[in-house]
Parts: structure tokens; C-alpha cells; sequence
């Protein structure tokens, strides 16, 4: 098994550093002092990006709730509420969010929230909204049809990463201080699957008797192949949100004899791991 795959697919790779939100669109709401409700929420949550290329995907908005804490560890995010069809000074309201709780059943998504100033935008993904932010207000408001703009904050950037490993063994990769963002950018986690019998494809990775079991977690991704077959090599270009600071990212490989596991920013300069600790450098 070589690595020939993981050169072929870098160049689809969405370009690094772009400026991302997740956006969610509901029918009605409401906000008071503390707490934002969005009712009749659509099941999935979008996210995009508009700088250095357009490009967006999709996850279910139970997923997102549920990777909450792992995403943000206590970094809470902002977010821009726009109110369709309001007067100008009551359109968009910008709020720090935390504590969601989505019910499926009901269609709601609740969030404590604290409103924030104009200034809390002034930039990342949010900053155009910063000439139309609301001044700010305690009372109820009970609005119609709007949007929830978040910024994650992180820095996230488009890792490539390359898994190869012979049947009947285990492989994996677990971040110490950074995490896994499958739906950053285009919304694909597996962007090309490469077996000896040429089993499995992007859109259902996991349907080929290479693969006994997977665990795709923010914090790491794990393979167990199968007891038969030639084993697996898989190729994987994945958001990855990085340390606060512009710090080294670190973490801890399993790397099975006779396997390969590497990480990088880019097919030229990838870092090939063993098994234990490593760190690997931020882009520059």
C-alpha cells in the first residue's frame, strides 16, 4: 500500500483559513434578557464559507448539539439573530450563546444567551452585521420567520490525513488540544476510499469488508479492520479547529505494525506518525 491516493485527492482540498459560520433558519422565536427560543427549526444545520472559496455542507442539528461541549469547551460563541421583515434597529440582535437543548419532537432550539454590542462583531464572520446591530434591549420580543448566524471562533484549518492499515488491526488518531470538524467547509468527512478490491465509496465509506469498525469523534478517529482482505487505506481531508494562541497542535497515534498514519496541511509536506505522542506545527 502507498500513498499515491492521499497525493491524488489533496488538490480537491478546499483552501485553508477560510471564514466559516453555521447557520440555522427557523419559522419563529423569541428572546428575552437570557433566553433565545427558535421554533419550527429545520432538522439540519448549515455551514459555509465564503473566503478563500465558497464552499458549505450540512449535519444534523442533533449532532451539532450533541458535539457542543467538545467544540467550544468553554469558549462560548456569538451569533447574529436576523429577524426577517423587522424595522431597522429591531432586525438583528447579537448574542453570546451557550447551553443548548434542541427537541426534535417539538421543533425547538433553546439557548441561554447574553445580547452583546456591535463591537463583539467588529470582525470574524460576523462583521457584517456590525453596522445593523440592534442597541441591545431586556423585554420579550416575539418574532417571526428569522435566521441564527454562528461563529465558531476557532481557527480552523483543512488538515489532510492518510490511514493504511493491514487486516485484523486497529489505527487512529486522538487530538489533545484541537478538534476533528467533519462538516467544516464542503460537508464531507471521507472524500476517497481506496481498497485493494476497490470496495466502498465516499458517500457510504463504511460499506466495504476492509472495515470491522470506525469511530469518527471531534477529539479522534479510530479503524479496525477486518480479519480478512489486504486491509484498508483511507484518505481524509477534514476540518481541523486548532489551539487558541496559534500553539502547536498535539496528540497520541496507534499505529499498527506494517501501518501508516500521517497528518499535515498538505500532500507535499505530510508528517508520519508512530505510535505515541506528537505534535505537529500550525500552518503557516
Amino acid at each position: 500500500m502507498t500513498g499515491v491516493a492521499a497525493l491524488a485527492v489533496a488538490a480537491a482540498a478546499p483552501a485553508a483559513g477560510a471564514q466559516d459560520l453555521f447557520v440555522q433558519q427557523a419559522a419563529g422565536g423569541t428572546l428575552n434578557g437570557a433566553t433565545l427560543v427558535l421554533r419550527g427549526v429545520a432538522p439540519r444545520i448549515t455551514s459555509f464559507a465564503d473566503r478563500p472559496q465558497r464552499s458549505a455542507g450540512t449535519e444534523s442539528l442533533a449532532a451539532f448539539v450533541k458535539r457542543w461541549p467538545a467544540s467550544f469547551r468553554g469558549d462560548p460563541p456569538n451569533a447574529a439573530l436576523e429577524i426577517d421583515g423587522a424595522p431597522a434597529g429591531r432586525d438583528v440582535a447579537i448574542v453570546e450563546l451557550r447551553k443548548p437543548r434542541y427537541d426534535a419532537k417539538a421543533r425547538t432550539l433553546t439557548f441561554a444567551v447574553r445580547r452583546l454590542g456591535a463591537r463583539a462583531v467588529a470582525k470574524g464572520g460576523l462583521a457584517r452585521f456590525g453596522n445593523r446591530a440592534d442597541s441591545g434591549g431586556k423585554g420579550t420580543t416575539r418574532f417571526g420567520r428569522a435566521t441564527l448566524f454562528v461563529d465558531p471562533g476557532a481557527d480552523t484549518e483543512f488538515g489532510l490525513l492518510t490511514f493504511q492499515a493491514p487486516a485484523a488491526s486497529a489505527i487512529s488518531i486522538t487530538l489533545d488540544n484541537g478538534t476533528f470538524a467533519p462538516t467544516y467547509g464542503n460537508g464531507l468527512f471521507i472524500t476517497n476510499l481506496n481498497t485493494p478490491a476497490l470496495q466502498g465509496t465516499p458517500s457510504n465509506p463504511y460499506s466495504t469488508t476492509s472495515v470491522a469498525s470506525a469511530r469518527v469523534q471531534p477529539r479522534g478517529i479510530s479503524f479496525t479492520t477486518s480479519n480478512g482482505g489486504a486491509g484498508l487505506t483511507l484518505d481524509v481531508i477534514i476540518g481541523i479547529e486548532l489551539p487558541a494562541g496559534g500553539g502547536p497542535l498535539t496528540g497520541t497515534a496507534t499505529v499498527p505494525g506494517g501501518g501508516r498514519l500521517q497528518i499535515g496541511w498538505d500532500s507535499g509536506n505530510l508528517q508520519t506518525l508512530s505510535n505515541g505522542a506528537f505534535t505537529l506545527q500550525p500552518p503557516s
